[in-house]
């Protein structure tokens, strides 16, 4: 009987046991569940959000580059007869049949709905310079931010120059995505690239160093194996040679090729928006429609040139005739090119800013400034114009850079402290209380111990500080950093006063220290809820952190110096450690310095972002993120020749 009882009682505890671990893995199960639906729920908004962000940006661009109004040049594509595609039956799979090449064409209205029949999603857009890669991929994002097909995968173009091959696909679109749209945060940009919830539209596959274009091919092949999808823009001889080069073509991507505009296409965009009695355009419409393989046909066959032509030619008291008296097409892309800047700062001035007016420009200053930054450009190899690099752009070898800043440095924050009323010999670091040494170095140790603290921080951040910096705290974390700071004044009042016998002063002093100290700590640099990154906001990001650094370090040497009865000192020494990182540990720093030799020289303007917004406005340059382009790269190329030929002549 009691046997009996004793083993109903283990079995009632095993099976409560079980029971009882059944529910905390069913609770396990549900709070992951719930868990898991907020994190898809979070996930979903940052789609959202990043899908409203893509529209918002590129939509500008578009307005900017001429892409919206009037219509769109209608440029046609088509499967390329090159030898660079996969077979029709990778690219298909079964539906293949017994095709053996694609057949897909359209034009620039059509792209996104041939991207979706494509069962990879993958595909490569060539064609010739100027034949309007860029462009077609911009209206292809928009157009597939359009459909709600797209609800669940947000395209994003990006700029390829900046991947080094070395790094994984994944990782840097995570990196770009969160630099392009601070607002995201690092790991939602993380999430939506790992979670597929992003079609990388990658323009420039050319772009990158030559040397590491096989890498580069290698590395896309390897990111896109999973039948994730892609769309790579490429000049078409550089991607032909490229899989020539490497015999493996990309993963199941279709490749189209950009058709040459057909001479009526460009007649119809030239005139279009015309007043109808304006015969001016007639010799150019006539010989593009006569003449299909003339000299201004050929010229005028890709939607660069025509964008060109209709700008340059757009002032009616211009005659468009004359491209008819040109026998060579490379002189009438000359001409159009030559007369593009002019007229751009002559009769198109920018769109009004909301908080500037536009500002007139000469055209003669405005070129000479846009030739400077192509001449850095080339210098540079690249096609990003990128402000934390000016002072690359200034006409000395770095190192004569660094060490005329270091002086500079050197010399003002003396010179400060002088006018400020410091006395050079009661602040100067003495050294004859040092055993051996019996040296009292006196003034001159100030503009020379600062002029040595800033090279040697001008080294080190020239290394290793390459780019802008943000801090990104959380408002409550800025709070309770102000009153950490607080506290630990009045922790460092109460031994102070163990030592002494402070004054109301000193208490006010330790009061305005700690509150100081803590809010540099905790200073919170966040973009507004629908803001983009830009090159304006970045650098002022990089100054505020360096701020920031600079008033906690003045902070913490002043308050140590008021501790060890050294106010005056304390508060010198503190002030020039705040100046030296200020001004040479970062980015804004270095621009500053490099901006001021350049207007000194007459290179660039005083208000360069002024200028350099002021001519994204008129579709001078575009902008990605933190950075300038050049509308073309001929465009960047002709003004880079032209300095070139300037300085050859001197």
């Amino acid at each position: 009987m009691l046997g009996g009882l004793d083993t109903g009682d283990k079995i009632a505890s095993i099976v409560g046991a079980v029971l009882s671990a059944a529910a905390i893995a069913l609770t396990l199960m549900a709070r992951r569940g719930a868990a898991d639906a907020r994190s898809d729920a979070q996930l979903d908004r940052a789609a959202a959000e990043l899908a409203a962000l893509v529209r918002r940006q590129w939509d500008r661009e578009a307005r900017n580059r001429g892409l919206i109004h009037p219509e769109p040049l209608a440029v046609r594509w088509a499967s390329t007869p090159r030898p660079v595609s996969p077979s029709a039956a990778d690219i298909l799979g079964p539906a293949a049949g017994r095709a053996t090449r694609l057949g897909l064409h359209g034009d620039v209205t059509t792209v996104a709905s041939a991207w979706r029949q494509l069962p990879a999603r993958q595909l490569v857009i060539i064609g010739a310079p100027g034949a309007g890669k860029t462009s077609l991929a911009v209206l292809l994002v928009r157009q597939l931010l359009a459909d709600n097909q797209t609800a669940d995968a947000v395209p994003v173009l990006l700029n390829m120059s900046a991947w080094d091959p070395a790094v994984h696909l994944d990782t840097w679109l995570a990196r770009r995505l969160a630099d392009l749209y601070p607002r995201l945060g690092r790991d939602a940009a993380g999430r939506l690239v790992t979670s597929g919830r992003l079609v990388p539209v990658l323009d420039g596959l050319d772009e990158i160093p030559q040397r590491m274009l096989p890498s580069a091919l290698i590395a896309l092949n390897h990111a896109v194996t999973a039948d994730r999808p892609l769309v790579v823009t490429c000049r078409a001889e550089e991607y032909e040679s490229l899989i020539g080069a490497t015999g493996t073509p990309l993963a199941r991507a279709a490749v189209v090729e950009v058709e040459p505009v057909a001479g009526a296409q460009a007649a119809a965009y030239l005139r279009a928006g015309q007043i109808a009695a304006e015969r001016r355009w007639d010799p150019v419409v006539a010989s593009l429609t006569t003449d299909p393989s003339g000299p201004l046909a050929r010229a005028l066959a890709t939607p660069l040139m025509v964008y060109l032509a209709r700008t340059v030619y757009a002032d009616p008291r211009a005659d468009p005739a004359t491209l008819v008296g040109f026998a060579d097409p490379a002189a009438i892309e000359e001409q159009l090119i030559a007369g593009y800047l002019p007229t751009v700062y002559r009769t198109r001035p920018a769109a009004p800013d909301e908080h500037r007016p536009p500002r007139p420009y000469s055209p003669d200053k405005a070129i000479s400034w846009l030739r400077v930054l192509a001449e850095h450009l080339r210098d540079r190899n690249t096609s990003e114009l990128a402000w934390w690099r000016l002072p690359a752009a200034v006409p000395v070898h770095g190192s004569v850079f660094l060490l005329v800043w270091s002086v500079a440095i050197g010399l003002t924050a003396s010179a400060v402290l002088a006018l400020g009323g410091f006395d050079y010999i009661s602040v100067g670091m003495s050294l004859s209380s040092v055993p051996g040494f019996g040296v009292d170095l006196g003034w001159p140790y100030i503009p020379v111990a600062t002029t040595a603290v800033a090279l040697a921080a001008n080294l080190v951040s020239w290394y290793f500080v390459t780019g802008p910096r943000r801090i990104r705290v959380q408002p409550g974390l800025m709070v309770a950093a102000i009153v950490g700071g607080l506290l630990s004044a009045l922790v460092l009042g109460v031994l102070d006063a163990g030592l002494g016998d402070p004054g109301p002063s000193d208490v006010a002093t330790y009061v305005v220290f700690g509150f100081v100290f803590g809010l540099c700590l905790g200073l919170a640099i966040l973009p507004g809820a629908s803001e983009l990154v830009s090159p304006r906001q970045s650098m002022r990001e990089d100054r505020n952190v360096a701020l920031a650094v600079a008033l906690a370090a003045c902070t913490g040497v002043t308050v140590g110096g008021a501790i060890a009865g050294f106010t005056q000192r304390g508060f010198a020494m503190g002030f020039l450690l705040a100046v030296v990182l200020v001004s040479s540990a970062s980015c804004w720093g270095r621009f500053g310095f490099a901006l001021l030799l350049l207007v000194v020289l007459g290179r660039l303007p005083l208000t360069l972002f002024r200028f350099l917004d002021d001519a994204h406005a008129r579709g001078v340059l575009r902008q990605v993120g933190a950075e300038y382009q050049f509308r073309h790269l001929r465009l960047q190329e002709h003004l880079a020749a032209q300095s070139a030929a300037q300085t050859s002549r001197r």
